[in-house]
């Protein structure tokens, strides 16, 4: 079986099916869980069958990664970076915050190289099928997810965007310098990413910083990637100006998607006070 998984700059995307697993919580409910931000990663702390420790909380997965050596090898991820060997495997009860699930299905690979660029143990990768269908509020300001089914996470919010699942990826439109793309988005990227083939054809209008930044990939591969910048993108009514891009070429995982993407958008890197994600309403709130 293949599936895709593509890390760039720490970004995880996948197209695992998507199952909305019954939570032990009632549809009324809050749940508030703490986390750290570390080089640009969300960090929330979870507990699986008696184990606590560090996850990456990542809105562009949809299910659960361990951390965890790959014995069989028999289910491979297709990566912009090669093929990553990974294996299924069941847990008893996972739980984050005051949120449970028990019986969940989960990916084992190793995430070696994720530990080495947060320098701290890695257990795996949270994704946002554990959530469904409550609204995801990320207060950069409290260091808090809260996350609740109720519209009072949005009182304070008037610009959205809406996006789809494309291929399991959650997409969305985006402006850049006048010009349409389609673009994924995520938790659990660091910065901002743009195809190299959009770069090319963003010519007149984007700049080389002269910067670098590492990207660390799910083989565990470690690569030096430029930054560049363009002088404006939209997303709904808001513009962002001089918006920085690690460039990095997505042909080999958009030859797998029913339509390619033209990059992904970290979500950290667009605020620095809250967002908030609608995960039934397929909004996303700035």
């Amino acid at each position: 079986m293949n599936l895709r998984l593509t890390y760039i700059a720490l970004l995880l995307l996948n197209t695992l099916s998507f199952n909305v697993l019954a939570s032990e919580l009632a549809d009324d409910s809050r749940v508030s869980i703490p986390f750290q931000l570390i080089n640009g990663l969300i960090i929330v702390e979870a507990e699986i069958d008696d184990v606590v420790g560090n996850y990456i909380f990542d809105t562009g997965a949809e299910e659960l990664i361990l951390n965890k050596e790959v014995r069989s090898g028999k289910t491979m991820f297709s990566s912009i970076s090669g093929e990553i060997a990974t294996e299924e495997v069941y847990i008893n009860l996972l739980r984050i915050g005051n949120l449970t699930h028990s019986k969940v299905r989960a990916y084992s690979t190793d995430l070696g190289s994720m530990e080495s660029y947060l320098n701290m143990p890695l257990q795996g990768v949270i994704g946002c099928n554990l959530f469904v269908p409550r609204k995801v509020k990320i207060d950069f300001t409290t260091n808090q997810i809260i996350m609740s089914s109720q519209d009072d996470l949005t009182d304070d919010k008037s610009n959205f965007v809406s996006f789809e699942m494309l291929d399991g990826v959650p997409v969305c439109p985006v402006e850049i310098n006048e010009q349409q793309f389609l673009f994924g988005f995520d938790t659990g990227a660091s910065m901002h990413v743009l195809d190299k083939n959009v770069m090319n054809a963003l010519t007149t209008s984007i700049r080389d910083t002269g910067l670098d930044s590492y990207v660390y990939t799910g083989t565990g591969e470690k690569t030096v990637n430029k930054i560049f910048e363009v002088d404006e993108m939209t997303l709904g009514s808001d513009t962002f100006d001089k918006a920085r891009f690690l460039i990095q070429d997505l042909n080999e995982f958009n030859q797998s998607m029913e339509q390619p993407i033209s990059g992904v958008l970290s979500i950290t890197a667009l605020t620095k006070s809250d967002i908030v994600i609608d995960l039934q309403q397929k909004r996303i709130y700035f």
